[in-house]
């Protein structure tokens, strides 16, 4: 399992493409499908889930230590009703035994979540010139 420092905010090696933001009273819920006969979906089993964190590629979510992912797994998560796939990358333990931290790769991200994402990211900041960037240095 890889591991993030939660006192400085920084991984060992840090793979993510901008900055991390703090995201606060962002609620998402993990969803896993159930199959049933003839492999149709027969049901959605759901678990609440809080963003800590974010960046344009990826966030950090926390979920039940029961719930069925790891490395790896590709996820759905659901905010205001539209589904967003993720890939789990890894998981940590919190100081409760009964949630981790999940850290998660964007692969599809619906336009309700990207929208919130970049808006915590950028701080608020929707003015064009956030994008802009000296590279004359």
């Amino acid at each position: 399992m890889g591991s993030v420092d939660y006192e400085t905010g920084t991984a060992p090696f840090e793979r993510r493409i901008g900055r991390r933001a703090r995201s606060e009273d962002l609620e998402v819920v993990w969803v896993e499908p159930q199959w049933g006969e003839a492999g149709r979906v027969k049901r959605s089993r759901q678990w609440h889930g809080i963003v800590d964190d974010v960046s344009v590629t990826g966030a950090c979510v926390r979920g039940p230590a029961d719930l069925p992912v790891g490395p790896g797994t590709k996820a759905v998560l659901r905010y205001r009703g539209r589904d967003t796939g993720v890939v789990v990358r890894h998981c940590q333990h919190t100081e409760d035994p009964e949630v981790l931290r999940f850290g998660v790769e964007f692969a599809v991200l619906h336009q309700n979540l990207k929208d919130r994402v970049y808006s915590v990211v950028s701080g608020g900041d929707e003015s064009p010139q956030r994008w802009k960037f000296d590279i004359a240095r």
